[in-house]
């Protein structure tokens, strides 16, 4: 007499005599026998079989093991078992501090997080379970998080027309002895005409404490007529006679016609005055050339700043132009 078998409930699947379990959970197998002309059918009989969840293996990885503070970097947790495919969720754990969830897709969740603060962190994936898979959680990797500062070793220049002027300063690892990133520079505030140059033109990646030459070249002015004449006149004086005759050129002929009137005497007076009145006129064209010269010195505050994807610092110095 033959002996069928069916599948009561449980996650299985059942062919003939094969049964196949397909998850945890309880699977009921009932066998029957229908009978035959000498016998009744037997009762049917059925099987309990208890199936326990699995333990899956759980891993983690990062995007980069050293990254600059601000900057994303991609976890990566894989949750495997030669029993099936695991799914839910990981829970990604900076220590004891939760920094966010993935879902499993074929067995993998990712993270990318910009919230590390400076320092050496420990990283873990936690997987929470599913309805065949225990929960589980990986070993630990070291995630290094860092930052860089701006020093400045010369803080202020004073430049002239048609020169140029050198400022260096270091950028300096922090929390590392290696920056992880490259490192761009730029600068902002010049004044008008002005040109600038980094050496190195910026930081590679790998790169220890370096130090930076700034070099800023402003252009050759060009000095008006009302700073040239005064300058002549009043601070050399050798063209003092010159401009003194052509000052008093056009009067000279009144002078005469006015000695023959009121005499010499007087003449000679008013020549002495004018002459007095020129003098002091040139004198003071030599002293507004001064303050104007004065005026002309201008500082500037220039603007260095450091640049690694998210990352900004910056720094300032004093450029004099006299």
């Amino acid at each position: 007499m033959a002996v069928t078998f069916s599948l009561v409930s449980g996650p299985a699947t059942l062919s003939g005599s094969s049964l196949t379990l397909t998850g945890a959970g309880t699977v009921v197998i009932a066998a029957n026998q229908a009978g035959n002309a000498n016998y009744l059918a037997a009762p049917q009989i059925t099987e309990s079989i208890t199936v326990n969840k699995a333990l899956p293996v759980a891993t983690i990885a990062t995007s980069a093991s050293a990254i600059l503070v601000q900057n994303s970097v991609t976890l990566t947790a894989t949750i495997s078992s030669s029993l099936g495919t695991p799914t839910g969720t990981v829970t990604f754990m900076d220590g004891t501090t939760p920094l966010g969830t993935g879902t499993l897709t074929s067995g993998t969740a990712t993270l990318a997080s910009t919230s590390l603060a400076a320092g050496t962190h420990t990283i873990t994936a936690a997987y929470g379970g599913d309805a065949n898979f225990l929960a589980a959680s990986s070993s630990p990797i070291s995630e290094l998080v860092q930052d860089f500062a701006i020093s400045i070793a010369t803080p202020a220049a004073a430049v002239q027309p048609g020169a140029a002027g050198t400022f260096t300063f270091t950028v300096n690892p922090v929390d590392g002895s290696t920056l992880p990133s490259p490192i761009a520079l730029t600068l902002s505030g010049l004044p008008s005409g002005a040109t600038s140059s980094f050496s190195p033109t910026s930081i590679a990646a790998g790169a220890s404490a370096t130090t930076v030459t700034l070099t800023v070249e402003i252009p050759q002015t060009q000095v008006s007529a009302r700073h040239i004449l005064p300058s002549v006149f009043g601070r050399s004086g050798w063209l003092a006679p010159f401009s003194l005759a052509f000052l008093l050129a056009p009067i000279a002929g009144r002078l005469r016609r006015m000695s023959k009137r009121v005499g010499r005497t007087l003449s000679v007076l008013l020549l002495l005055g004018i002459s007095v009145a020129a003098l002091t006129g040139v004198s003071a064209c030599g002293s507004a050339s001064n303050g104007t010269a004065a005026a002309q010195t201008q500082s500037y505050t220039v603007t260095i700043t450091a640049t690694s994807g998210a990352l900004s610092h910056s720094s300032t110095v004093v450029l004099t132009v006299e």
